[in-house]
């Protein structure tokens, strides 16, 4: 590589490094999220916890817990090895065990994102609304390892 090509590639710098540059935009985001939206939007929540608008949050709440989709990938898994084992040859067996491990890289999926967001909830530390609304706690708490207190990143995200 030539002196021009080294001083032309060290002056890309985040232009040449896509994720990196789309990493630091969203945590900019966030800490602006979190700095002046944050606390009006749990407040307004709040005001009108008994609206409609609410129980449509809480249907896609609820179908963006957990616990779903980890059955459907624990079933999906023991569903089709049990199926491969019956069919105990040829390309139908085969075609089950493959996808048997479609469903087993899903509960792999599922198993690393959720230590990734129990680590990140570790080191951001925001409270629950919840805390806010009781005690009028708000504020972060980096490193906290109170995983069922701390709400950021959100579990629904991950699934």
């Amino acid at each position: 590589m030539g002196r021009s090509e080294n001083i032309a590639a060290k002056r890309a710098g985040l232009a040449g490094r896509p994720v990196l540059a789309s990493g630091l935009v969203a945590a900019m985001l966030c800490l602006l999220l979190v700095a002046f939206a944050d606390r009006p939007a749990a407040l307004w929540f709040e005001a009108h916890r008994g609206s409609g608008v609410i129980a449509a949050v809480k249907l896609f709440t609820d179908i963006g817990l957990g616990i779903w989709w980890y059955a459907l990938a624990i079933l999906g898994w023991l569903g089709f090895r049990f199926a491969a084992f019956l069919a105990a040859y040829g390309d139908v067996r085969a075609q089950r065990l493959k996808r048997a491990r479609g469903f087993g890289f899903m509960l792999a999926a599922l198993v690393a994102t959720t230590l990734t967001n129990w680590l990140l909830k570790a080191a951001i530390g925001r409270p629950r609304p919840r805390h806010l609304f009781r005690q009028d706690a708000f504020a972060p708490h980096p490193f906290g390892w109170d995983l069922f207190s701390n709400s950021f990143p959100s579990g629904h995200a991950q699934t």
